[in-house]
């Protein structure tokens, strides 16, 4: 084999390697993960008169 063939193969398992252990983190942190924290509705807010409607 050529340098660049050996270079190719030495990056492709390392990119399988890299791939392996970055599914296996993910599946974890899924595993993991405390559940899901239900989304506040935001409160309504009320609109004040203002002060020269009410003094009339």
């Amino acid at each position: 084999m050529t340098e660049y063939d050996v270079d190719a193969v030495a990056v492709r398992a390392k990119t399988v390697r890299l791939k392996a252990l970055r599914l296996a983190k993910e599946a974890q942190a899924l595993i993991e993960a405390p559940p899901a924290k239900p989304i506040k509705q935001p409160t309504k807010r009320r609109v004040r008169a203002s002060p020269d409607i009410i003094a009339v």
